[in-house]
């Protein structure tokens, strides 16, 4: 009887640390597809060449360098040349984060796509007031130093901040869109179901006004008239 005992308890004792370390991993390759939508005020900046950010959100894909879900890629196209990027995200933020931003000039993970711009960046998160499972949500705004002129293609994300403590999610809309995540195990891109929340941020030239040219040229005018009647004085 005792044997038996002691055999139940040692069984008990294992089904219990596995239900513990399964419960400890997340084997999914998303958070919050719970049919909940949540709506948000999220805002690009004014000089924004792309804008894509659906009224609700109700999904956040993993994309951390430390999980098996280590990418996740959304297509775009911007109206004119950029140089930064802002997204949305969850879990585990830090003070400063850093990312692995790669942008492909076709659909990530297909013959003839290629990397054609790679950046390691730092950013510092802004909370934002709005939760995803009890999480706040994050803004995050990237400078890439550089002028981007491709103005068609995909653009990934890779969280790559250590220590490693809980896994960073994109925020996303699972209910429209076709984007992309990479699985480490398998090596590859899957197609996904959602909507990443992003903008890309223009180069900062602001435009002349047709008023300001036209108060330049009446300057040069007046300046010019004004010497021209001094020399005949």
């Amino acid at each position: 009887m005792k044997k038996y005992l002691h055999n139940f308890s040692l069984l008990v004792a294992f089904l219990a640390i596995t239900i513990i370390s399964v419960a400890q991993q997340n084997p999914y390759d998303y958070i919050g597809n719970d049919g909940i939508r949540d709506v948000h005020n999220f805002q690009c900046a004014p000089n924004s060449v792309f804008s894509q950010i659906p009224v609700e959100y109700n999904i956040g894909y993993y994309c951390d360098a430390n999980y098996n879900f280590s990418k996740v890629a959304d297509d775009y196209t911007a109206s004119a040349p950029f140089n930064g990027l802002r997204f949305w995200g969850v879990y585990d933020i830090k003070a400063v984060e850093t990312f692995l931003i790669e942008i492909y000039d076709g659909v990530p993970g297909e013959v003839g796509t290629s990397v054609i711009h790679t950046f390691n960046v730092v950013t510092n998160p802004v909370m934002t007031p709005y939760k995803r499972n009890s999480s706040n949500i994050y803004q995050f705004d990237v400078n890439f130093g550089t002028t981007i002129s491709q103005l068609s293609g995909w653009i990934s994300i890779s969280r790559t901040t250590l220590p490693y403590n809980q896994t960073f999610a994109w925020i996303g809309d699972s209910y429209q869109g076709t984007a992309r995540q990479f699985r480490v195990d398998q090596n590859a891109w899957i197609t996904i179901s959602s909507t990443q929340f992003f903008c890309l941020t223009g180069t900062n030239e602001v435009p002349i006004s047709n008023w300001a040219l036209l108060l330049g040229i009446f300057l040069i005018g007046t300046f010019i008239v004004l010497r021209y009647r001094r020399r005949l004085a």
